[in-house]
């Protein structure tokens, strides 16, 4: 699977409600392009709506980014108003129970995104519901769900919500949340490596994230992130946040400009580089799971990098293995055996 490259300007949303509360408008963004370990979307939340009810995955981890509107987030009994431009962990667990609302009288744009373990238990806290997500099931591989209430099979997923009442009122928390990070807010840091160079902020280990890894690059004119190069395991999203740029793969070169988004695959059908080939900064969001062992290899230098204990842009001193070495340098299996 090659890398894949769309512009969420272009993207055809799916309008759904439930009674009153409920309500969005969703699209796909990652599965199109490829997506097998990342799922990713665009959604925009109607004035006076909830996305879905309240609830908590006990496996997959998840993250929101809003890119336009005010919309509030509910964390346990409490609510917190976000901005245009604040991210949100939200961790697998009861800790990352959450719900998103629209009080104001706009629409509310974000981008949540989310790893993609076939395997999830998803919990409802209000309603005392579970869904059980297996796939891949060895029989009936066509019942990928079954949600429970009370110890019995339910097919409606709302039963037990309240579909038809408005949203209570509430007053928004003052304090901070530890998951909830303003990206404006956190500060840039400059990184080097040879003739790759560039700012990022941080943003996963800022909020406690786990099971993903996102950053904000800013890269200044003629300035390139990193090497061309490819994960074995872990799977990328990119999304132009602003300025333009050139993506190279391995079928060519193409413009970047905002509002892309770029799935890059496990694979050497991933192989990619970002430069910047504009007046001003080019700012790239980029996601990536965080699994390990990873293999990395860079076409152009015939490299190899090999990491155990720690993702890339995980925790470095948790690295147990962390070596880089060119192809040629491989020797034969029982090469110093005796």
């Amino acid at each position: 699977m090659a890398v894949g490259v769309a512009n969420l300007t272009e993207l055809s949303l799916q309008e759904w409600k439930t009674g009153v509360r409920f309500g969005a408008e969703w699209g796909d963004v990652s599965r199109p392009l490829g997506g097998r370990k990342l799922g990713c979307g665009m959604w925009v939340l109607p004035p006076g709506k909830a996305n879905v009810p309240y609830h908590y995955h006990l496996v997959n981890e998840e993250i929101i980014v809003v890119l336009g509107g005010e919309p509030s987030i509910r964390f346990d009994d409490e609510e917190y108003q976000l901005k245009a431009g604040d991210l949100v962990a939200l961790p697998p667990g009861s800790e990352g129970a959450h719900q998103l609302l629209n009080r104001t009288d706009r629409p509310a744009n974000l981008l949540m995104a989310s790893t993609l373990f076939n395997r999830d238990v998803v919990v409802y806290p209000d309603s005392g519901k579970r869904m059980y997500w297996v796939e891949q099931l060895a029989a009936e591989p066509s019942k990928t769900k079954l949600l429970v209430r009370d110890g019995r099979v339910v097919e409606n997923y709302f039963e037990g919500e309240p579909v038809d009442e408005q949203l209570p009122e509430t007053v928004p928390a003052q304090t901070p949340h530890t998951h909830i990070v303003s990206i404006g807010a956190t500060p840039w840091e400059a990184y080097e490596a040879g003739p790759f160079r560039g700012d990022r902020k941080r943003l996963g280990r800022s909020v406690g994230a786990g099971l993903l890894g996102y950053s904000l690059y800013r890269l200044s004119a003629g300035d390139r992130m990193w090497p061309f190069h490819f994960h074995h395991v872990n799977e990328e999203f990119f999304w132009v946040r602003s300025g333009h740029g050139e993506l190279r793969t391995v079928t060519g070169a193409r413009d970047i400009q905002p509002g892309d988004v770029i799935l890059c695959p496990t694979g050497s059908d991933g192989a990619h580089a970002f430069k910047n080939t504009g007046d001003g900064p080019l700012e790239i969001f980029a996601l990536s799971t965080m699994e390990e062992p990873e293999v990395a290899e860079y076409p152009d230098s015939q490299k190899v990098y090999i990491m155990t204990g720690s993702a890339p842009g995980g925790d470095e001193h948790a690295r147990v293995v962390d070596l880089v070495f060119q192809r040629s340098d491989a020797v034969e299996y029982d090469v110093g055996e005796r």
